[in-house]
């Protein structure tokens, strides 16, 4: 006869809306032959309509039993705090029913009692919320169980921006993997951005009406599941999401500027694409750097410019000087003759391309430069770096903004990203030769619609520092700029914008509300981390070695467990060749351009999508697992406090230390540094009992 087992099906709701999983009663005595966790989530379906700030939600989740026991369960679903649901009803095989709601404090007594049977701590960061609770028919062996969802609720709104909170990562208590998962949410009104911090959406965006979809197989879900909605203005959308989890420490900032996706005063541009041909082109590169090119004519404004300068050891126009989309029969034609040969002259292909600029006449100008290889004709690299800095200054600012391509690793990072850093653009580095059309076409769709140049923010109000990206290239429509920074102390803070429209000079001011306190978006800090030490270690590839910046990237990466890109490279390969230190390399460094190639991508770095099994970033705190303890990074090995996993001093802990709450999901082997406090969280032993472990904390 088969055995019965009890379960409880766990629904947790967010600020938009429900996810689900099973837990075991916490009566029954599981075998061992079954995981904590037995039931399979193998199917989420998940269909989202926002008008203003009303959100209607329809949920479709399909359970399986795989376990040789019959399971019976409550269907819960705790609503956070703030939470205004509405119209809620619950469909199981076609029958309607209406849940039980209980308050916090009943929700919280549930969730102790579930954590303290089962001896799971994965629960504890729930507590606060309020529970709906459904008792549900019982699933046999083998068994699916569709369940839907159907509710209305208001979202939450900080400025002009939404906030969408699913906690995906419910569905993967225990490691349980997802079988498939689909959310897609219709938004509608003037949407000007749809940003999630931790997963990669398709977004398709519409003049009234936006369509964001995330879809996954098979997946273990690390985080919650984010989405912040930009709503539209006048020229640009902001959002501004902050993270202070102490009063007396300091804050970190994002703030988003997302321009309009097309906006009629867009800038015309003038885009000259310099294209190294030598003999080491040939082939997939060269016929690769053709076809964006290609992408490049076609895509051109109406009142764009395009001149194409090609070289080896001479330097060439290709076509016209100045081109429209009308000469692009003419510039197919000419392409199709270039062949790859000779050497490399950068430095004259460079001269030419700031001349072309100083005669073009427009006023925005674009150079998309290039290359697979070194300088081995004419200017070396010091020598190119002090051109292009007096060629391609001006009174009124630079005249160019110069974009970098480094193809394979040959190629010499420190000349490029020197070329982009003072030169107002970016520097990219494909190692694989058949994604170099892919990522020039993607650059280009950026910076084809200019709204401003010469962008400068500042803040003013409130004492802001350490802000990355430290400059902007320019802000162009439908593209978001998220900035990170780090601020002292709360207040109103102004954000001023300048730049130029053509000539003229333009700018924009906003207020912001910088809190004295706020723990909810703990990512913002950890995304700031990567792009600052980014930034910080840029410094140090192109200037050479500096302790000072040593020691701040050494106490960023202890703080944040993000490994040092130039210490990893090193330990792995051979030495990093630094500018100014030793001749300009005349051999391939690929230490070098792997390093520059992971700092390229760490400085535009917008959400956490590392899936690591020996590092987590929780609640403004970094964790590193080591001899199966989870272990802060700020953790003393010295009068330390250790407490037995799930006694009465555990929980007791939780009393006492409320933000204790956020890191005992880690497990059950913790430790951790509190309010001065060096705390081990032992499965095997430490302090059991109340009075000693109040003693040992000196209350």
């Amino acid at each position: 006869m088969k055995k019965l087992l009890s379960a409880f099906l766990l629904l947790i709701a967010s600020i938009i809306f429900s996810d689900g999983m099973i837990i075991p009663d916490v009566y029954w005595h599981r075998p061992p032959d079954v995981p904590t966790y037995p039931i399979r989530l193998v199917e989420h379906e998940v269909r989202m309509e926002i008008k203003g700030d009303i959100l209607v939600a329809e949920v479709k989740e399909v359970f399986e039993n795989p376990t040789d026991y019959t399971v019976e369960g409550v269907y819960v679903f705790p609503t956070p705090k703030g939470a205004l649901i509405k119209d809620f009803r619950m469909i199981v095989d076609g029958r309607v029913y209406e849940g039980k709601i209980l308050s916090k404090d009943e929700a919280r007594r549930r969730y102790i009692e579930y954590v303290s049977k089962l001896r799971d701590p994965a629960l504890l960061e729930y507590i606060g919320f309020e529970m709906i609770q459904l008792k549900i028919a019982p699933l046999r062996p083998g068994e699916r169980r569709t369940i839907e969802i159907k509710y209305s609720q208001v979202l939450g709104r900080r400025e002009n921006t939404l906030k969408l909170l699913y906690p995906l990562k419910i569905n993967s208590v225990g490691k349980n993997r997802i079988g498939r998962i689909h959310i897609r949410g219709v938004i509608h009104g003037d949407v000007l951005d749809v940003y999630s911090p931790f997963y990669e959406l398709r977004v398709d965006r519409k003049a009234d009406e936006t369509v964001f979809d995330f879809k996954d197989e098979n997946m273990v879900a690390e985080k919650d599941f984010i989405v912040y909605i930009t709503m539209g203005e006048k020229w640009a959308g902001f959002g501004f999401e902050t993270y202070k989890p102490f009063p007396d420490e300091p804050g970190y900032f994002m703030l988003t500027i997302a321009p309009r996706l097309t906006l009629s005063e867009a800038l015309n541009k003038h885009v000259v694409f310099v294209l190294d041909k030598s003999g080491s082109m040939e082939g997939t590169k060269l016929n690769q750097a053709k076809e964006a090119l290609k992408y490049i004519a076609e895509n051109l404004g109406e009142g764009d410019l395009l001149t194409v300068v090609v070289f080896d050891s001479l330097i060439k126009i290709l076509g016209k000087p100045f081109m429209t989309k009308k000469d692009l029969p003419t510039l197919l034609e000419s392409l199709e003759r270039v062949v790859a040969d000779g050497s490399t002259n950068i430095g004259g292909a460079l001269r030419k391309a700031l001349y072309l600029c100083s005669k073009s006449p427009l006023k925005v100008n674009y150079i998309i430069f290039l290359t697979d290889g070194l300088p081995t004709v004419g200017l070396e690299r010091d020598e190119i770096i002090d051109m292009v800095r007096k060629l391609n200054r001006t009174k009124e600012g630079l005249l160019a903004n110069i974009f970098v391509f480094g193809v394979g690793e040959d190629v010499d990072p420190v000349l490029l990203d020197t070329l982009a850093e003072e030169n107002g653009g970016i520097s990219k580095y494909v190692i694989r030769e058949a994604t170099l059309e892919e990522a020039i076409s993607t650059l280009y769709r950026t910076i084809s619609s200019p709204v401003l140049t010469d962008v400068k923010i500042s803040f003013e109000g409130v004492e802001v520092e350490k802000v990355v990206p430290f400059k902007i290239t320019g802000i162009f429509a439908g593209v978001p700029v998220r900035i990170f920074g780090k601020y002292i102390t709360g207040g109103i803070g102004r954000v001023k914008i300048e730049g130029k429209k053509e000539n003229t000079g333009v700018t924009y001011e906003y207020s912001f509300k910088f809190p004295k306190q706020d723990d909810d978006d703990d990512y913002v800090e950890y995304v700031w981390a990567r792009r600052y030490m980014a930034y910080l270690e840029r410094r140090i590839l192109i200037y050479g070695p500096n302790e000072e910046l040593k020691r701040e990237i050494e106490r960023l990466s202890k703080k944040y467990g993000i490994p040092s890109i130039l210490t990893s490279l090193l330990i792995e390969e051979q030495p990093i060749q630094y500018r100014g230190v030793g001749a300009p390399p005349s051999a391939p460094a690929p230490t070098s351009v792997k390093a520059a190639k992971k700092i390229s991508e760490s400085l535009e770095v917008e959400r956490i999508t590392e899936k690591t099994m020996d590092r987590k970033f929780l609640a403004g705190k970094t964790f590193v697992l080591k001899d199966d303890f989870w272990v802060d990074t700020e953790f003393e090995e010295n009068e330390v406090i250790k407490v037995l996993y799930m006694s009465k001093a555990y929980f007791k802990l939780m009393e006492l230390f409320p933000e204790f709450l956020k890191y005992l999901s880690l497990g059950k082997n913790i430790k951790i540094r509190i309010d001065g406090y060096n705390l081990v969280i032992d499965e095997n032993e430490g302090i059991s009992n109340e009075e000693e472990l109040l003693e040992k904390l000196g209350m």
